[in-house]
């Protein structure tokens, strides 16, 4: 019925450009460039169905470096991110609809750092160091939703995902021998959401979500509850209440020249913690003479 295709990038080159740029008081050089890219392609079929497709990628790098007579170090830092999802929505009538997705992401950062020492009649005080570290974090998810259309008084959704990340940490330097560690966690999920219309101004919104790890096995119980209050046609008020556990992390190390190194990591419930929040939001909305 319908084809629409979007494109959008960008490419930032603070600080002269991205080209080198010196200090001549703090004997300082530094770069700094960003460059990011996505494509979307979206329709819609005769029937009522709907899909879309699309990816996006982004790079960043940051160099630092400082010199003068008694040393030289140099630091590097890049950052890369990629993914993809596809999304495919059916229409069943009177039945609702149900949305069928698949989706792909991996970020990726490294570290480097050189350093030169110069001595000055010690040989001990004399010496070149290098610390180097990789990060990278994958999800593959497929997912799947169906949502009921609404009746007088209620309407019902529910869905179910498979979910497998992926982390990879790994270190070298002069003193310390390369180490990896990878950690691959896979889950399930599944989830009820409710709405319920207590007249006119009033809506109820219960909901509850389990997750279960894998390999080995822990169920997560999140109950979630809304409510949205309607007091006239300009107002909209709304309360929810919700536990929530992430499975992904951000942790931290201090690398040999003292510095902290912060890093991402599945969480499995066993070797690294499960995080869990229990979240309260408020919010109110006003919509009157062309405002919102």
């Amino acid at each position: 019925k319908g084809l629409s295709l979007q494109a959008a990038g960008r490419f930032l080159f603070p600080q002269n450009f991205g080209s080198l740029i010196h200090n001549g008081q703090k004997g300082e050089d530094g770069k700094r460039l960003f460059v990011d890219a996505n494509l979307k392609l979206s329709g819609s079929l005769t029937n009522g169905d709907n899909f879309h497709v699309s990816f996006f990628g982004s790079g960043e790098q940051e160099y630092r470096g400082y010199a003068n007579k008694d040393y030289t170090f140099n630091s590097e830092n890049d950052n890369y991110q990629l993914g993809g999802n596809a999304t495919y929505t059916k229409r069943w009538n009177k039945h609702g609809a149900s949305t069928g997705s698949v989706s792909y992401s991996r970020f990726q950062s490294s570290i480097s750092e050189f350093y030169i020492k110069e001595g000055q009649g010690i040989s001990q005080d004399s010496g070149t160091y290098y610390n180097g570290s990789q990060n990278r974090i994958a999800e593959l998810r497929a997912r799947i939703d169906h949502e009921f259309p609404a009746r007088r008084i209620h309407r019902l959704g529910f869905g179910a995902a498979y979910v497998l990340n992926r982390s990879i940490l790994e270190f070298d330097s002069i003193s310390i021998p390369l180490a990896r560690g990878q950690n691959d966690v896979s889950r399930v999920n599944a989830y009820v959401k409710e709405e319920f219309f207590l007249g006119k101004y009033l809506t109820l919104q219960p909901g509850v979500k389990l997750d279960v790890t894998l390999e080995d096995p822990k169920v997560y119980f999140q109950p979630r509850v809304g409510i949205m209050a309607k007091p006239n046609k300009h107002w909209r008020i709304r309360l929810s209440w919700g536990i929530y556990y992430q499975f992904i992390t951000e942790n931290a190390f201090v690398d040999p020249f003292g510095n902290q190194v912060y890093f991402w990591q599945v969480a499995d419930g066993s070797r690294t913690y499960v995080q869990q929040s229990m979240q309260y939001v408020a919010g109110a909305s006003f919509n009157k003479w062309g405002l919102n």
